[in-house]
């Protein structure tokens, strides 16, 4: 008779977050404009960036945030084995290291299939950029100082610029993840124009979301704290 194995499975609780956003046109101002601002201009596209720092935000949260199983049962936080402190210290070349290391010893990085990437803000850039052992070869040095941005693919990490990361005690704490690592997923979207005929027939040009994302495995992400 065959024997089988066991392999672990698990649903886990993603809660949805709704996002709404709506700007005022005054009709009177419609011909006054050399580019109609809802077909051609930048009311949509505002609220589309808005939409995009929201989508940033459900994920950024979900990294580091406790998540349930589907039936409520277990709750699961990242671990501090997952965790590297800030040490009093910016986002350093040995921060960097550790966490791709930390991927290794959990065999999700590329030699498992996996796609890294990495958060970056503004003091995590200025650290970057100002350390010679991290831009010590010449092309690189040039690129990342004439762009004054990490370049996309380093250290074996896809780099994601996000400034909103969470800043408490004069820390920040970014992530590095595996793409498999964190799920996303999003229950409707919709963007809208319409005449408010309450608001003196101007038009509301509106965005409305719903989304949702949460922590698949949690070998799969690490946190970083710097300062």
């Amino acid at each position: 008779d065959t024997e089988w194995s066991e392999i672990t499975h698990g649903n886990r609780l993603a809660v949805m977050k709704d996002f709404y956003s709506a700007l005022p046109l005054d009709r009177n101002d419609i011909p006054k404009m050399i580019v109609n601002p809802v077909t051609g201009g930048d009311y949509m596209r505002s609220l589309m960036n808005a939409k995009n720092r929201k989508i940033d935000a459900v994920i950024y949260a979900a990294m580091g945030g406790s998540i349930n199983s589907k039936d409520g049962a277990t709750s699961f936080t990242l671990p501090s084995g997952q965790k590297i402190a800030h040490g009093s210290a910016g986002m350093t070349k040995s921060k960097i290291i550790q966490a791709r290391s930390i991927f290794r010893a959990n065999e999700c990085d590329e030699e498992n299939g996996e796609e890294l990437f990495i958060m970056y803000n503004d003091k995590a850039l200025q650290t970057i950029l100002a350390d010679t052992t991290l831009t010590s070869s010449d092309w690189m040095a040039v690129q990342m100082l004439q762009s004054g941005k990490v370049a996309q693919n380093w250290m074996g990490f896809t780099w994601i610029p996000y400034q909103g990361l969470t800043f408490s005690a004069s820390t920040y704490y970014a992530y590095a993840w595996a793409k498999s690592g964190v799920h996303f997923g999003k229950g409707y979207e919709e963007g809208n124009v319409t005449r408010r005929g309450d608001k003196k027939d101007l038009y509301q040009v509106s965005m409305a979301a719903s989304y949702g994302a949460g922590r698949q495995d949690e070998s799969k992400i690490v946190e970083i704290a710097f300062q």
